[in-house]
């Protein structure tokens, strides 16, 4: 099954409640909703919580896995994005495919 926006949005929220507030205002466009989850996962590295920082890659890998073309640009353009921002060593949260289509 290809996964969508509206599959990949309700699961999220299914996966990360406390995303809620950080999805407000910002529905109907995957664009500006990655964005968001982007920021949600920066939000748990600068806290230090690698736990949650590791099930949204481990989330993310899922998407990009199943996701549809759409899905899987967005999911490749947030890891690649939480890479510049963060110098985080993706390496140690993702899978080898996202890895790759992230960095190239």
């Amino acid at each position: 099954m290809t996964l969508h926006r509206s599959t990949f949005l309700r699961a999220l929220r299914d996966e990360f409640p406390a995303i809620e507030p950080w999805l407000r205002d910002y529905r109907d466009n995957l664009t500006f909703e990655m964005m968001r989850f982007r920021n949600f996962t920066e939000d748990a590295i600068v806290r230090g919580d690698l736990t949650l920082v590791r099930h949204c890659f481990q989330f993310l890998d899922k998407a990009f896995a199943t996701g549809n073309r759409h899905l899987r640009n967005r999911a490749t353009w947030s890891t690649l994005s939480l890479q510049v921002r963060t110098a985080l060593p993706l390496s140690s949260f993702c899978q080898p495919n996202l890895l790759q289509s992230a960095l190239g």
